[in-house]
């Protein structure tokens, strides 16, 4: 699509969500906590950040982190999440952008002070203290794909040009001539193109692009670590004068993200199967690393990388599709029943992904021997004396862990088990996630042929 096709589908998809709004506060939590995911990992992922995604969702909502990574990489990721929620104030609050705003978001972005290595302009290799919050004060450049050194505006330069910037954007958000997505790529490109601050601009940019869209009512954007060549080639582009190519990026990004929130509104889900390698925490890395403490402990650490990552995407990619089949029956019932040392707690009257989190955190402390997704659905549309029942069970031994699942007529079937020093990938998870679901959907069948007496 050209500029204005593009545009255009931003419209109808803006409209779409207007319309639909306002979403329920458990729907609207539910997005907004994928988009602050997707936006910590892609917007550091593209800076160099080595987290993974599951590593920056454990950090992020259960204060969990990986063996092995820089103590920089999450204070990027801490940064960052601190600077989503001054955002979300900052709009509730209906504030208009300052320079000074900038400098603030920038302090809290970057943290503290810090050295970083650098590559001087007749290619020497020098150590530089990393100021935040604060206009750089020495000259900075990249290397381009070519070979060739892109100077920034300079230091000398950086006030005035902000200063401008501000001021451009403010004149043009008034006079509404430029579309928004038009007006907030352009703030992205030049805001890249003076490189204001010593470090930390590529995410400044990404960060203040979303702040004037959600400001002016739309949803934030994700510009994707997979999509970092086309982005930067975008950017590129602009350097020449061709900005409608970066404007289309950002607008086909913005068109996902209203995807995401109509299917959040509709009640699927929005979490992606695939990406399990984005929500499992490095497993393989975690158990090859050696750690100190009992057995039970490094037991329980096991555990809970399984917890956090196969065992949550297959209770999610199954229990979302509950609302689906909710309407067939009148009576409906989820829990998560896990055992651990004796003990028995349930978990219920939530949806799953609160289930699955609830789980992930109650289940951390003590090793585990059972957890189990219980579903039960009672008073069938055709015939009100017939039900459902679904049970995925995770059983948890001392050196392995089985998946075992059972419907109503079926006798409890096995259809997953490894040891611990397993790494499972996305493809176990898609295997098993099926299996279940066609034995579901086998199931209703059965039920919806069924001749009452």
């Amino acid at each position: 699509m050209n500029i204005k096709e593009t545009l255009n589908e931003v419209d109808r998809v803006q409209l779409e969500i207007d319309t639909v709004r306002p979403i329920s506060s458990e729907q609207e939590a539910r997005v907004f906590q994928k988009f602050r995911l997707e936006w910590n990992y892609h917007s550091n992922a593209i800076e160099g950040n080595s987290l993974t995604y599951g590593e920056t969702r454990a950090f992020i909502m259960h204060g969990l982190t990986a063996k092995g990574k820089p103590f920089k990489d999450y204070l990027d990721i801490r940064g960052h999440n601190q600077v989503i929620d001054v955002l979300v104030d900052f709009i509730r609050n209906k504030e208009d952008l300052t320079e000074a705003d900038i400098r603030e978001i920038h302090k809290i972005l970057l943290v503290e002070p810090y050295e970083s290595y650098s590559i001087s302009h007749n290619g020497l290799r020098t150590t530089r203290q990393i100021e935040i919050g604060k206009y750089k004060t020495t000259a900075n450049h990249v290397l381009t794909s070519t070979g060739e050194t892109y100077f920034f505006a300079s230091p000398e330069e950086t006030p005035s040009k902000m200063a401008d910037l501000v001021r451009w954007f403010r004149e043009e958000r008034e006079l509404k001539r430029l579309h928004p997505v038009t007006l907030a790529a352009s703030f992205h490109y030049q805001f890249v193109a003076i490189h204001p601050f010593d470090d930390g601009n590529g995410r400044m940019a990404r960060i203040l692009m979303n702040l004037i869209l959600m400001q002016l009512g739309y949803l934030p954007v994700v510009l994707k670590l997979e999509k970092k060549s086309e982005y930067f080639l975008a950017l590129q582009k602009a350097d020449a004068g061709e900005i409608d190519e970066f404007v289309i990026f950002v607008a086909e990004a913005l068109i996902e993200s209203g995807n995401i929130f109509m299917k959040a509104a509709r009640g699927e889900p929005i979490d992606e199967l695939g990406d399990f390698d984005k929500k499992i925490y490095l497993l393989r890395q975690a158990i090859e690393t050696e750690s100190g403490g009992s057995e039970d402990q490094k037991t329980q650490e096991k555990q809970n990388f399984l917890v956090s990552g196969m065992v949550s995407s297959i209770f999610e990619g199954v229990g979302s599709r509950f609302v689906q089949i909710d309407p067939l029956f009148a009576l409906k019932k989820l829990h998560i029943i896990y055992q651990n040392e004796g003990k028995t707690g349930i978990i219920k009257d939530k949806p799953i992904h609160q289930l699955v989190e609830q789980l992930i955190t109650e289940s951390s402390t003590k090793p585990l021997t059972t957890i189990q997704l219980f579903y039960h659905a009672q008073g069938f549309i055709k015939n009100s004396s017939e039900s459902f029942l679904l049970s995925i069970v995770i059983y948890f031994n001392l050196n392995n862990f089985s998946i075992s699942f059972q419907t109503t007529g079926t006798l409890e079937l096995e259809i997953f088990r490894a040891g611990y020093s397993t790494f499972p990938d996305d493809t176990d998870v898609l295997r098993v996630t099926k299996v279940i679901l066609d034995s579901v959907v086998g199931g209703l069948e059965k039920l919806a042929n069924k001749k009452s007496n």
